[in-house]
Order: C-alpha cells, then sequence, then structure tokens
C-alpha cells in the first residue's frame, strides 16, 4: 500500500547544506500557477471539461516543466476510471506517468537542484505504485512508493520551504504504521520505520498550510479519521468543509452522509443522500451506478440505526451480491452492517457469518477490526456509535 515528527523533520532540513536561495525558488517556479491551481480545484468540484483546458493551458506556458502533464495524466485517471475498470486503463496511465517522469529526468539534467521537478517526479512515481497496489503487487507498490518518497526526501532537502511534498511523506509513512507485518517487514528492512501520530502530524500541517496538496490532504484525513482511526468528529470537520467548499462533488457530499450517520446525526445526513443523486446527473452510466449503490448503502445504514432492520437487512445483503469495485473496502462496511443488523434481529449465527467475509478481505479500516470485536461479543444498540 501506501515521517518525521514536524519537530524532527524541521531539524533534518536545517542541517541540509542544500537549501535553495529565494532567487533559485523563482527561477524554478512555472509560469502562472495560479492556472493550474484554479484547474485542481475544478477537477475536485467535477468540472472536468473546464479542468482539462486549464491544465491544458498551463502546459502550453511550461512546455518543458513536469507539472501539467503530471496534473493531465491524474485527471484522465480519474476520469477514464468513470467508464472503464482499472485493468483496462493501467498500461494508459503507466505511458503517462513515464512519460511525466521523462520530462522530469530531462529538466534534472539542466537544473539538478530544480526541487519542484524533483517533487513531481517523486509524485510519479507514487502513482505507479499506486497502479502496481491495484494489481495486488505489493513488492513494486513498495518499491515504486520507496522510490517517490526518497526524491521528495531529497526536494525537501534542496527546498526546505516547501510544504506540499510532505504529504507524500505522511501517507507513506501512514500505510506502512498500519500495514501487516510483511509491509513493516521491508520497511525495516530498508531501514524505514513509521509513527502513526507523526505521519498524521504531517498531514494535518499540509492540509492547513500547504497549496496544491492542501485539498487532497484534508480528503484523505477525512477517509482516515472516519474509517481507519475511528475519531468521527475530527472526519466530520474535514467532510463539512470540503462539501462546503466543493459543493458539485458528490464524492465528498456521500462522504459527508456517511460520517455524519457514524456520529448519529440521521436527519442532516438524509439531506445529503438526497443530494448525490442530483449531483450525479449526466455522469457516466458506470460512474453513476457506484453512487447509485453508495446511496442505497446510506440509506441502509440509516434504516438500520432507526430500527428498521429487515428493510436494511435486504438492502446490505443485495449491494454485497453486485459488489464490483477494485478496492474491497466499501464491501468490507457492507458486511459489517449485515452483521450488525443481524445481531439487532437475535440472529447470530447469521451476524458471524457476515463479521467473517469481513474478517477476510483483511484490509486496514475499522470495518475488520470492529467485526473481529463483533465476533467476540454480539454487537448491540448500547456500543458506541459506528
Amino acid at each position: 500500500m501506501k515521517i518525521f515528527t514536524v519537530i524532527s523533520y524541521l531539524l533534518l532540513l536545517q542541517s541540509s547544506i542544500f537549501a535553495q536561495s529565494e532567487e533559485q525558488i523563482l527561477r524554478y517556479k512555472p509560469v502562472d500557477e495560479f492556472i493550474a491551481m484554479r484547474g485542481v480545484r475544478q477537477m475536485y468540484n467535477f468540472q472536468f471539461d473546464e479542468s482539462k483546458k486549464s491544465f491544458e493551458e498551463f502546459t502550453l506556458l511550461n512546455p518543458e516543466h513536469p507539472s501539467g502533464y503530471f496534473y493531465l495524466v491524474v485527471l484522465e485517471w480519474f476520469t477514464l476510471r468513470m467508464v472503464e475498470e482499472d485493468k483496462e486503463i493501467w498500461s494508459r496511465m503507466l505511458d503517462g506517468l513515464d512519460n511525466v517522469i521523462e520530462i522530469a529526468e530531462a529538466r534534472l539534467k539542466k537544473h539538478p537542484d530544480d526541487a519542484l521537478t524533483m517533487v513531481y517526479l517523486g509524485a510519479s512515481r507514487g502513482l505507479k505504485a499506486r497502479v502496481a497496489l491495484s494489481k495486488n503487487n505489493l513488492l513494486d507498490t513498495f518499491y515504486d512508493a520507496q522510490a517517490g518518497f526518497s526524491i521528495i526526501n531529497d526536494a525537501m532537502e534542496v527546498n526546505p520551504t516547501m510544504i506540499d511534498p510532505l504529504i507524500g511523506v505522511g501517507v507513506f509513512h501512514y500505510f506502512i504504521a498500519i500495514s501487516g507485518s510483511f509491509v513493516r517487514s521491508i520497511a525495516y528492512m530498508a531501514g524505514l520505520s513509521s509513527s502513526r501520530e507523526d505521519a498524521l502530524n504531517d498531514l494535518n500541517y499540509v492540509a492547513e498550510k500547504g497549496m496544491y496538496a492542501a485539498i487532497e490532504a484534508r480528503s484523505f484525513l477525512m477517509f482516515a479519521y472516519a474509517y481507519i482511526e475511528e475519531d468521527y468528529e475530527k472526519a466530520l470537520g474535514f467532510a463539512r468543509g470540503l462539501v462546503s467548499e466543493f459543493d458539485k462533488n458528490p464524492y465528498f457530499r456521500g462522504k459527508l452522509a456517511d460520517i455524519l450517520l457514524m456520529n448519529g446525526m440521521l436527519d442532516e445526513a438524509d439531506e445529503h443522500i438526497d443530494m448525490m443523486l442530483p449531483l450525479s446527473d449526466g455522469m457516466p452510466q458506470k460512474y453513476l451506478e457506484e453512487i447509485e449503490n453508495r446511496v442505497a448503502y446510506l440509506k441502509g445504514e440509516k434504516l438500520r440505526r432507526e430500527g428498521n432492520l429487515e428493510e436494511a437487512i435486504i438492502i446490505f445483503t443485495g449491494l454485497a451480491k453486485t459488489y464490483t469495485l477494485e478496492f474491497k473496502f466499501g464491501l468490507a462496511y457492507i458486511y459489517l452492517r449485515a452483521g450488525m443488523t443481524y445481531d439487532q434481529l437475535g440472529a447470530r449465527k447469521k451476524a458471524v457469518k457476515q463479521y467473517k467475509k469481513a474478517v477476510k478481505l483483511d484490509n486496514f479500516t475499522s470495518a475488520v477490526s470492529l467485526s473481529k470485536k463483533y465476533l467476540k461479543n454480539a454487537y448491540s444498540k448500547t456500543d458506541d456509535q459506528r
């Protein structure tokens, strides 16, 4: 799958002898960066045509800089996943990333102290790790992730003023910290140790102070606090902020609804659930079906919390049979909620069967840890909000 503490990281950077001057930093900055930032915000607000135009305009202004090409690859990946399965677009994405890497390496031959170009080189290697993860190739995932992490680390030694690259550092260390013994052993042999708390501190710093990566950091933290850390109050803060800023994004809207349910705020959750399908109007059929299934899941969870258990279990068992998404994170929660519903119905054997299915998926989410908990002791409404 995919740290220093802020204090130790600053000490490391202060000791660097490669720190760039302000003059050097300005010399390597792309022309009209605001155009790229505009494209990023348009992408997060599901304004894909406008986002592509912004990135293309930015690339024309900076033809030898990797950043514009990198953003176009990310946008293409995001939009293609709405119409095709990941395995159908892997080679296309790898070709795009290899092109970014080639452009970045060519630029670094001319300007070896261009820290920003190093960041995009590292980020491209990080996305290659994402492709390897899609293929369930953990060794290649770790190899590319470590390479990307190392390059970004070098970039931050060159230019300690950069904040955005800390997202790569934070995510890399966070997933090492929460991964199983296999990945942690590889990390240990590579001389890497990771602190979960420190990684989250770095990500929170990027979310607050970053430029390009602030949105992604907030999105990642929303996910981590809701589905891994079980800190629903912190998750809710990030979710509300993202929906307020990107009100046309049905993904953020769905996450806010789910986190509201986790916090027991059913009526407010219902308002956002009702907005998800209208926001998805005109989207490709594959993505629309994903949103429809997500809406069904959220409605099932609301019914469960309201005590409409028979209706809820029909939804959960139906969704489990038709689940087709690449990552099984959502499926784990469907099994968990089905098990909780069966426990509420007094059907313990059926509940245990659902929990075992969630545990078998063996991912890093709270769906697995909670299923293990409820295998030992049946869920009841007296448990904490889940």
